[in-house]
């Protein structure tokens, strides 16, 4: 069996199709990359790199970024690296929407809960008139 078209999108989760089918009512999917490498901390001597997979990265008319994470769950390891996100790129992390089937404080009350899935095309929308 050979590798897959380049025209098939894979989903982690039905979760994450149902936040693409939001975002893809909002922008054409050619302004949509998928499951995106960002870098967090390079390899060192010492040390393998710190790698975090965003689900969606999103480019707005005016070459700005949103950045956008279907979470289903949250898992510890997702925790960490979105809380080395806010320190070691926090211009990645102001840009970044969390996703959720429901509001989850998931760094507690003093982080921003996540947006529900029902709420993120207007969450979207705020986000692309404050850029």
């Amino acid at each position: 069996m050979g590798a897959l078209s380049k025209n098939i999108i894979c989903f982690d989760s039905q979760f994450e199709f149902e936040v693409f089918q939001v975002i893809k009512a909002r922008f054409s999917t050619e302004h949509i990359n998928f499951h995106l490498k960002l870098e967090l901390k390079p390899k060192t001597q010492y040390s393998a790199p710190i790698n975090y997979f965003v689900d969606f990265l999103v480019k707005n008319s005016d070459d700005s970024f949103l950045y956008i994470e279907a979470k289903g769950l949250m898992t510890k390891e997702a925790s960490i690296k979105i809380k080395l996100l806010e320190t070691l790129k926090p211009e990645i992390r102001k840009n970044l929407i969390i996703c959720s089937a429901k509001p989850e404080y998931y760094f507690g009350k003093h982080y921003p809960p996540s947006t529900p899935i029902k709420l993120l095309n207007n969450t979207i929308l705020s986000r692309i008139c404050k850029t």
